[in-house]
């Protein structure tokens, strides 16, 4: 997820047609790329944020030519940190109980709730969970968070704040299909994963809906050009 627009301050130059009609939709596909990723099965603090880290390398290699053919100036996020339920460092607020995970734009940093995952076989999990943020990044990096914010405050009504929030958190989503569609492969997806479009499919809003909507097509697409939530009607977005 990403903290609510407060969080997007940070004045970033406009893009030329924001989030409907930016450069990054028609950069194609994500590279091809191979991830080295720890094979130890230790769940220690320490362990999962280097797993997580070592992903983050992953996506920081097949993204770059992406956001670059845009015309984006592309910059790794600064660190993933780890942040158990509660108060963090982070400028964006604390963990909240039922939160994997935040991308705080003000800092580039990605906070991990790490022992929600603790657990055997956590690979998967932490592979969508940690390409979701990216994909906040990736937001931030094409100067979307701008317009967001200021869609968000000029939403009348929490529904009509939600749609925007959920349009933020479905092109992630789908950002992050893209990228484990086109490296299915080198981050060793299994089968179930792959008919989950590389979610691990489990939770009532996540193995149907528009959830899988944008996971399939980003990761049948394996980029961006799927991933344009803000033209969408409001029934593929709720």
């Amino acid at each position: 997820m990403a903290r609510t627009p407060s969080s997007y301050k940070v004045k970033l130059p406009p893009a030329a047609d924001g989030l409907l009609r930016n450069e990054f939709y028609g950069a194609g596909r994500v590279a091809v790329t191979k991830c080295v990723l720890p094979t130890d099965r230790e769940t220690s603090e320490r362990a999962m944020v280097r797993y997580a880290t070592a992903f983050i390398a992953c996506l920081n290699k097949a993204w770059e030519p992406v956001v670059t053919r845009a015309g984006f100036d592309f910059s790794p996020p600064k660190a993933v940190y780890a942040a158990p339920t509660g108060p963090t460092s982070s400028q964006c607020g604390e963990m909240e109980k039922d939160t994997g995970a935040f991308y705080c734009g003000s800092e580039n940093g990605i906070y991990f709730n790490w022992p929600g995952y603790a657990v055997e076989g956590f690979g998967a999990s932490v592979q969508f969970l940690m390409a979701h943020e990216y994909g906040h990044h990736l937001q931030w990096l094409t100067r979307m968070p701008d317009a967001y914010g200021k869609r968000y405050d000029e939403a009348v009504g929490a529904a009509a704040q939600e749609l925007v929030t959920e349009r933020n958190e479905m092109q992630a989503h789908c950002f992050a299909a893209a990228f484990l569609g086109a490296n299915q492969n080198s981050v060793h997806m299994g089968g179930v994963v792959r008919s989950n479009y590389g979610h691990i499919g489990t939770g009532s809003s996540r193995a149907s809906g528009n959830f899988r909507l944008w996971l399939k097509r980003g990761f049948q697409g394996k980029g961006p050009a799927g991933c344009n939530t803000w033209s969408a009607p409001a029934a593929q977005i709720k």
